[in-house]
């Protein structure tokens, strides 16, 4: 959802201005998990969890990188926002 989408790239801003923190994307499907955590002096750590059967298979991936990728990624959820906009159901 484009939801989850906007609340994973506020957590990203929100690492890329303390330094701290991680930010989760995960939604609806419950068999895909992305979780990106900033470790010491500015390495970044990325976890995949790709579980299409949780009985019977778990697929696990880890990426490092540096804070520099973080824009890259704040980039990406913009675009993708940008051609999906969040649709509030409440009224005002």
């Amino acid at each position: 959802m484009t939801g989850d989408v906007e609340r994973f790239r506020d957590e990203i801003v929100a690492m890329v201005t303390t330094l701290a923190g991680g930010a989760a994307l995960e939604g609806l499907e419950p068999g895909i998990k992305l979780t990106v955590r900033m470790r010491g002096r500015g390495h970044v750590e990325g976890v995949v969890d790709i579980n299409p059967d949780h009985l019977n298979q778990q697929h696990r991936f880890n990426v490092e990188a540096d804070q520099s990728y973080l824009r890259a990624l704040i980039l990406s959820c913009d675009a993708i926002l940008a051609s999906f906009p969040v649709i509030s159901t409440t009224t005002q």
